[in-house]
């Protein structure tokens, strides 16, 4: 007699993703900044170029979540997706890089004031 049997396996829901950005260049008034994103989950990641024209991935860990990493309108998405549930978090890349352009400038000012 053959008895069919089968595997089962539990997920569980997918916690909110990290996401570490620091900025490769930027130029506001041209509108212009290229930034790196590491999105991690737990032990998996991945690491992404992005600009104003989206993101490339540059590298990755064999990952048992799937992550993606993309930007759309300035804004930066790190989404993580397994069988039960998906996670996103997001950040703005002009306030990024903003905020690179006014610690360079402030350090610029304290070189001269020296």
């Amino acid at each position: 007699m053959n008895c069919p049997y089968f595997m089962v396996g539990v997920a569980e829901t997918v916690p909110r993703p990290d996401i570490r950005i620091s900025v490769i260049s930027s130029n506001l008034s041209s509108a212009f900044c290229k930034i790196t994103v590491n999105c991690s989950i737990q032990d998996d990641w991945m690491l992404s170029v992005c600009d104003e024209d989206g993101c490339r991935i540059s590298q990755k860990s064999l990952s048992s979540v799937n992550i993606t990493i993309s930007a759309e309108n300035r804004t930066v998405v790190c989404s993580a997706s397994n069988e039960v549930s998906t996670s996103n978090v997001s950040k703005d890349m002009d306030a990024m890089c903003q905020y690179n352009v006014d610690i360079v400038s402030s350090l610029f000012i304290d070189l001269l004031l020296i």
